[in-house]
């Protein structure tokens, strides 16, 4: 549904409740999404057990390259992409977090990614083929130059979930990019760095769903139309609409100014709600008046296992969002910051569900606590390993002299000395170097001015330059 179409909607509408869900962005608003839909998007594959090699270029921890390239871009090649093979958008918006930064605009304010929101007819059996087809094409578009012609470069290995609903509700998500939960930033050869841009693009595509928000401070949606080569920085000289549909709009942005928690019918939320409830709480929300926590959170509970019902579940849930939520930044000081925020939301999360799991049996109880304690300590212990920013710089004639290759990963500090052996052994046709994702290591040993860094199956060694 278009601006335009939306305006005809409220006019012809005798409810108001209608009428208020909706409003026109004010010009600073329409700055903001202009910004954001001209911001870059630096998507990485997949990381699995099996990592390939490096390519030339910059390659992510898959092995697969890193595309980059404008949101605004992005989003023009797929709607292109969708209409050739047939599938008809005639409402695209904007959602989630992001919508929400672009309606607030708060200083504190914050997005992870981006949710953009497609209306599609899924009601022929093929139509979902067609617009993985169509996803997939348009992430071949923004491969590097040269490589768009590579077989071995799967356009799966981008995706990190995809989900379907053929039910009662039809819909279907494409989730791209992201970060596992041990994934860091990365520099790239070029010097470029990517900590700035959106790492996560999540693709929804919407035939009916009865529910789309969580709480009213995430229930925005704002309508995006005639997106062109140039995307639409065009809109800040036209009418954008938004949508509150959670109901009232001002009261949505009333709960958002004053970060406060409100919701309908809670027990139609999924089992996600109640991580992202502890995140608000952990983020400085409160329940908003008339709102029962106690009562809120049993029923979040509840459905947390319901969803997920076994430890292997629950603790992949947790991680994921860990990851999606809260990533790792770049350098001592980023790091720390991001234990210090999963700290206090897995404290959060502790607390919840410490008083709210009627639903559980005491073994179970004690299991979930027991998980989200052990999800803290590992967080804690992340900031105990040594630091080896000396090596990474070459402060104190300290080098990498000889990097074993295994199946483990390297700590981040030595990304640049092992980039540094890698090129080396090419030049002198000692073999293919390999780009492993970051992990912290230890002293293993140190012996005659080397010393010997464990990093699982891999090792590094590094060697004083006054050492013959």
């Amino acid at each position: 549904m278009s601006n335009s179409q939306v305006s005809e909607r409220i006019a012809a509408s005798k409810d108001d409740l209608d009428c208020r869900r909706f409003s026109v962005l004010r010009p600073d608003q329409v700055q903001r999404l202009s910004e954001l839909l001209r911001r870059r998007v630096a998507l990485r594959g997949r990381t699995t057990p099996l990592m390939g090699v490096g390519s030339e270029g910059d390659t992510s921890v898959s092995g697969c390259p890193v595309l980059r390239m404008r949101l605004r871009d992005l989003l023009h090649r797929l709607l292109e992409q969708l209409g050739r093979v047939g599938v008809a958008v005639p409402d695209v918006r904007l959602n989630g977090s992001s919508a929400s930064f672009v309606i607030g605009g708060q200083p504190d304010q914050c997005y992870n990614d981006v949710d953009l929101l497609f209306s599609v007819d899924l009601s022929a059996p093929a139509t979902l083929d067609k617009i993985k087809s169509a996803v997939w094409d348009s992430l071949r578009t923004c491969l590097p130059e040269g490589e768009r012609q590579l077989q071995q470069v799967s356009m799966d290995s981008y995706i990190r979930k995809l989900v379907r609903v053929l039910e009662s509700d039809r819909w279907s998500l494409i989730s791209l990019g992201g970060c596992d939960e041990d994934d860091q930033f990365h520099q790239a050869d070029d010097g470029r760095e990517d900590a700035d841009c959106v790492a996560m693009v999540e693709l929804k595509f919407v035939d009916r769903m009865r529910r789309q928000f969580e709480f009213t401070v995430d229930s925005f949606q704002i309508v995006l139309e005639s997106i062109g080569e140039e995307g639409v920085d065009e809109t800040k000289h036209r009418r954008v609409l938004a949508e509150s549909v959670s109901g009232s709009f001002a009261e949505a942005v009333s709960h958002l100014a004053s970060r406060e928690i409100c919701t309908r019918n809670p027990e139609e939320i999924r089992g996600g709600g109640l991580l992202k409830y502890c995140r608000l709480l952990a983020e400085g929300y409160r329940p908003a008046a008339g709102i029962d926590p106690a009562s809120l959170e049993k029923y979040m509970c509840s459905r947390f296992f319901i969803d997920f019902p076994d430890p292997e579940l629950q603790l992949g849930k947790i991680r994921a969002y860990l990851a999606a939520h809260f990533p790792r930044r770049p350098g001592r000081l980023g790091s720390q910051q991001t234990a210090e925020r999963r700290l206090d939301y897995l404290g959060t999360l502790r607390s919840v569900v410490q008083s709210s799991t009627i639903c559980l049996m005491h073994r179970e109880r004690h299991s979930i606590l027991r998980l989200i304690t052990l999800l803290a300590e590992e967080v804690r212990d992340s900031q105990k390993a040594v630091s080896l920013e000396p090596f990474s710089s070459g402060a104190g004639g300290w080098r990498a002299e000889q990097i074993v290759y295994g199946t483990g990963h390297f700590p981040w500090q030595l990304m640049d000395s092992i980039r540094d052996q890698r090129d080396r052994q090419r030049r002198e046709g000692s073999g293919e170097g390999r780009r492993h994702r970051p992990l912290f290591g230890c002293i293993v040993s140190t012996s005659g001015g080397h010393i010997a860094f464990n990093c699982l199956s891999s090792m590094a060694i590094v060697r004083h330059a006054g050492v013959k």
